[in-house]
């Protein structure tokens, strides 16, 4: 298995942010462990919710891959889909 980055995040203008509702997100450039990072800064305003950052990739997959990456951050607790 070959390791290939998708994104190295030094430009995140291709990424969208979807929310629900009242919810806000805001996707930025930052510094990361290894080089660039997205950095998503949201409210919840009070309620429930979700935020999604998202961009198309035009690629064909194998029957089996995996994606990896990094996460840092403080939130409340909740499920990372």
């Amino acid at each position: 298995m070959t390791d290939e980055i998708l994104d190295d995040f030094e430009d995140t203008s291709g990424w969208a942010a979807i929310v629900s509702a009242q919810t806000l997100l805001s996707i930025s450039s930052a510094r990361g462990r290894h080089g660039g990072a997205m950095r998503m800064v949201f409210d919840f305003q009070g309620g429930g919710g979700f935020v999604v950052a998202r961009r198309p990739f035009v690629r064909s997959l194998p029957e089996s891959y995996v994606f990896s990456f990094d996460i840092r951050g403080q939130g409340p607790a909740n499920i990372l889909e």
